[in-house]
Parts: C-alpha cells; structure tokens; sequence
C-alpha cells in the first residue's frame, strides 16, 4: 500500500485517454509495423496454402451484354495465400505508417511488402435531407 498522507495529490476525473496521440505516437508504430513485418506471412499463409480461383478474362463484354448473351471466358489461376488490409484513423496517421514501413523494409530487404495507400478525400458520412433515411442507393 502507498501512504500518500504527507504528498499532496490532486484527483481528477478522467475520462479517457487521447487515443489519436497514443496511437501516432513513433515508438507504437514502430513496434505495430515491426510485428506487421515480422507476422505477415503467417497470418496471410503466406508460402503455406494455395488457392484456385477463376478470373473472368472478358470483363468488359460479359458486364455490357445482356444476360447471358456472351459467353464468359474463364482462366484457372493458383495464388499462395491472401493480401491484406491495414487501416488507419487518418491520413497523416497513414503518412507515419508509410514512411515507417519503407525505413523497416530497407533495414531488412527480406521483409518486402506492396503497400498502397487509399483514403477520401471528405468525411464518409451521408448528407441528410429532412425527411431522408440517409441510405444512398444505387445510382448515387
């Protein structure tokens, strides 16, 4: 047990941590791109399991023809293993993780990965009319 008799010590009440600060602080995306590095083939099979799927190879004829009217053309093709997807609360978050996956990935050319960024450019949220569900459909 602390004896705090003699400290002078003010409570506060604390709602909750800035998680934005805790999270693009350097030493945690440091140590998250690390494990990235270190776990991605692993936790993507990665050199363990294949998997068969077919391409449709004439895209653009199938999707502007009628229904069933062009006949798809198929190509078995063999992958190991899966991509992933790694998102991030911001763009400058996602500017931070970049920077750092590229310095890791020099330091040990063994772990080298594609990475791509993709973010919108306002908010993702619908705007609402008055009277609105706010669901968009399709032709939005």
């Amino acid at each position: 047990m602390v004896d705090t008799k003699d400290e002078d010590i003010d409570d506060e009440m604390v709602w909750d941590i800035n998680r934005e600060k805790a999270m693009m602080a350097p030493q945690s995306i440091k140590l998250v791109t690390k494990y990235i590095l270190e776990h991605f083939d692993q936790k993507t099979y990665r050199g363990y399991k294949t998997y068969a799927y077919n391409t449709l190879m004439n895209v653009a004829k199938v999707a502007s023809s009628d229904k069933g009217a062009v006949e798809e053309i198929k190509k078995k093709q063999r992958v190991s293993g899966f991509n992933s997807i790694f998102a991030v609360a911001s763009v400058p978050m996602a500017k931070l993780y970049y920077q750092e996956f590229k310095k890791q990935m020099e330091t040990d050319p063994t772990k080298k990965l594609r990475i791509a960024t993709i973010y919108s450019y306002g908010a993702n949220e619908a705007e609402y009319d008055e009277g609105s569900s706010g669901i968009l459909d399709e032709e939005n």
